[in-house]
């Protein structure tokens, strides 16, 4: 834990005196520093990652025709989950099982650093606002559960980086999907995923409050509906999500453990900060036209979180790997389209309600500066005494 805060730390130092145009340095070091972290962090015994090691060690000793063979009869699931038997066989051609949580901290944190980057360039984004939203991530981000579990993390935050690109880019659109199916097979909760994207893709750009609502509907009556896949199919696939499905359905309901209410926390802060950037950026159509997909396509994750809040397995690990992905991306650029509306007020025509209204966007900014930096110190204080990350310890 001290570790990972004194990485924070520094990157914090050191950020102030960094020209803009190399923030992108400063985040591959940043990058490069959790990963050697990851590298050799040592896993408990009941940790997912300790039998993963055992996976990769046999990978590693058997070769390609091992995997092969693990796909074929079913083993660790891989032959319904084939991409992860691959990423794990990819991570076994390194002589050290540390690569693979090093590897997946690499892409996880890069790939969420590195959206960051290409959004403040894209939307010319004040250095302030990059730091919170990078701080956003250091603080709310669940460091250790990603290393420990690999899989879920690396699945949620990768589509979240295709989806960025996709919506946002206008990139690879073909690549991106590819990437969403990927992510489906490298492990069984990208399939939420990949629902709230085609959610999106049916819903067009006009109808996105329609869908957002049946989205909310469809995950409290799925709930009791897919659970019961396993009974009527005999599709390997879909009966690994029935029995996913009917895991997490077995511990619904509200918990009053503080990790769940903390998690809770994130997502309300999540959706006041989305509403506000919302807000701001209709008010600048033309120029962030780009992200209109991308604000629709998290109005849809918002709606399913809402619809979810009683799932605590499926709703926690949103708030902790999708949650962090990409409402630093909306802070950001919300915040600037909010600077942007009050400097256009401020420099134009004068008179009382125009400056009455920059005075507003002044003080709207200030106020969420103040309470979103407060909540982050106060968080990054609870993640390093009351969650995962006090496991975390080296070999």
């Amino acid at each position: 834990m001290l570790v990972y805060l004194a990485i924070v730390v520094v990157f914090c130092a050191i950020y102030p005196i960094i020209p803009r145009k190399h923030i992108r340095w400063l985040f591959l070091a940043l990058v490069l520093a959790l990963s050697i972290m990851a590298f050799y962090m040592k896993p408990y015994e009941t940790d997912d990652i300790s039998n993963y090691f055992n996976q990769v060690s046999m990978l590693r000793k058997g070769g390609f025709s091992t995997l092969r063979r693990c796909i074929q009869n079913g083993d660790n699931h891989w032959n319904s989950l084939p991409v992860c038997g691959f990423y794990f066989y990819l991570i076994s051609l390194f002589p050290d099982n540390g690569m693979l949580p090093a590897v997946t901290i690499f892409l996880a944190y890069g790939s969420m650093f590195w959206v960051l980057w290409r959004a403040s360039q894209r939307y010319e984004v004040n250095k302030w606002y990059l730091f919170v939203a990078s701080f956003f991530i250091l603080s709310t981000y669940w460091f250790y559960d990603i290393c420990s579990g690999i899989r879920n993390g690396l699945t949620f935050t990768l589509f979240c980086l295709f989806a960025y690109v996709e919506l946002v880019e206008k990139k690879y659109k073909p690549a991106c999907w590819l990437g969403y199916l990927a992510m489906c097979f490298m492990h069984s909760s990208g399939i939420l995923m990949m629902m709230i994207r085609i959610a999106l893709l049916l819903s067009g750009k006009k109808n996105s409050k329609f869908m957002s609502v049946l989205v909310f509907f469809a995950m409290i009556l799925g709930g009791a509906v897919v659970p019961r896949l396993g009974e009527i199919t005999n599709i390997e696939y879909l009966q690994l999500i029935s029995e996913k499905a009917e895991r997490a359905t077995a511990t619904s309901g509200f918990a009053s453990g503080t990790q769940y209410l903390v998690n809770v926390s994130v997502f309300v802060v999540a959706v006041c900060v989305f509403c506000y950037a919302v807000y701001v950026i209709k008010k600048q159509t033309e120029k962030y036209e780009s992200f209109s997909d991308y604000i629709n396509f998290v109005q849809l994750i918002v709606f399913f979180m809402l619809g979810s809040i009683t799932f605590t397995l499926t709703f926690i690990r949103f708030a902790r790997w999708v949650i962090p992905a990409v409402i630093s991306v909306v802070f950001m650029v919300g915040m600037q389209a909010n600077s942007n509306a009050k400097i256009e007020m401020l420099t134009g025509r004068k008179n009382k309600s125009v400056i009455k209204s920059g005075m507003t966007l002044s003080s709207n900014e200030l106020v969420i500066n103040f309470c979103m930096v407060g909540y982050l110190l106060v968080h990054m204080w609870y993640a390093c005494n009351g969650t995962s990350l006090i496991w975390l310890h080296f070999s």
